[in-house]
């Protein structure tokens, strides 16, 4: 082990704040400390955990409504688009119809 001299610890002690002993964390303040910080990250992390877990719960239920409404619309339109189909099938017929009408009574 090295040593130094007098002067030389002096300026070391010289750059240690100002405070007793009592100041100073020992390694058992250490192991309490590591102790309790590990509770509170494996309480915040159970949690998170619940958290995370109820998130994913509340997801797949609104994407399953989602999906519902979605079908629900899409079975509105497509019944849509059929009445409109049919109706311009026979506006078309009905035109056809009456051009050719009046194609046979003019000739």
């Amino acid at each position: 082990m090295a040593s130094m001299d007098d002067e030389a610890a002096a300026t070391l002690m010289d750059y240690l704040p100002p405070v007793g002993w009592a100041d100073v964390a020992t390694k058992r303040d250490l192991d309490t400390l590591e102790a309790v910080l590990r509770g509170e990250i494996s309480g915040l992390r159970a949690e998170l955990h619940h958290e995370i877990g109820t998130l994913r719960t509340d997801m797949h239920r609104e994407i399953g409504a989602l999906r519902t409404d979605m079908h629900r619309e899409i079975g509105a339109l497509r019944d849509d688009l059929r009445r409109l189909t049919v109706t311009m099938l026979f506006g078309l017929v009905a035109a056809v119809v009456a051009v050719g009408g009046i194609g046979f009574a003019s000739g």
